[in-house]
């Protein structure tokens, strides 16, 4: 019985040794796979960070490249004009042709509105030109069409910039600032010095100027003879109407 009691107690040291042993092959195995995990995690978020940065890089290149392009697009594209602002009238003067005029509806809305007004209603038809005064062809100024409140800024503190050169329409009054009554005179020359802040100029011809030459050019050479026209049709229509 001794005897087999001592070989059991001898046996003892081995077990431990093995159960240390084990514990620091595990621990050592943890840390390995601890660590492995760890370098894992470590190049995920580089990926992550470098997947990132390209998708940045890439947006940024898209997004210069889309503003050159806009930028080139843009300036090779010829400013376009606002054609609805632009309104002209036809003019027909009777045995001698057609006058179109550009209408200043910037700097004279009332008077344009009138004019249109006038001529839709056709007061304009049939009216003559009277004579040239003063550098200036007038049409018959006796007419009861009603009182008009010119813009022009001596009396009227209104800012008109259509200067009154050559080829101007520009509403005929009496010495009372608002006697206008609808009828109008053309400038024959530069008459800005004498008629600007004092007349409502609403328009200018852009063609057929030479039909108003003619007129004072066979005025003055046939002098009292010379029977002066009447004024026909008047249209009016937009740069937009012609376009389509």
């Amino acid at each position: 019985m001794a005897k087999n009691k001592k070989k059991k107690n001898a046996s003892q040291p081995v077990k431990k040794e093995s159960l240390v042993a084990s514990n620091e092959a595990t621990q050592s195995a943890s840390k390995k796979q601890a660590q492995r995990a760890e370098r894992l995690k470590k190049a995920k978020r580089k990926k992550i960070k470098r997947i990132i940065i390209t998708s940045v890089v890439v947006l940024a290149i898209i997004a210069i490249t889309l503003a050159i392009v806009f930028i080139v697009k843009s300036c090779n594209e010829k400013p376009k004009p606002k054609y609805n602002d632009i309104e002209f009238a036809s003019v027909e003067i009777e045995n001698y042709g057609i006058i179109t005029v550009q209408l200043d509806k910037k700097n004279a809305p009332a008077t344009v509105n009138t004019f249109k007004s006038l001529a839709k209603a056709g007061k304009y038809k049939g009216l003559e030109f009277t004579g040239v005064k003063n550098g200036c062809l007038y049409t018959n100024t006796n007419q009861n069409w009603g009182n008009i409140i010119g813009e022009f800024q001596a009396y009227n503190n209104h800012k008109n910039d259509l200067s009154h050169t050559q080829g101007v329409l520009s509403m005929h009054r009496e010495a009372d600032p608002n006697s206008g009554n609808g009828t109008f005179f053309i400038t024959l020359e530069d008459k800005s010095a004498e008629l600007d802040k004092y007349y409502a100029g609403f328009g200018k011809i852009v063609i057929g100027y030479d039909i108003i030459e003619q007129i004072n050019a066979d005025a003055s050479e046939q002098g009292k003879d010379y029977v002066y026209p009447k004024i026909g049709e008047i249209e009016f229509y937009t740069m937009t109407s012609i376009v389509k």
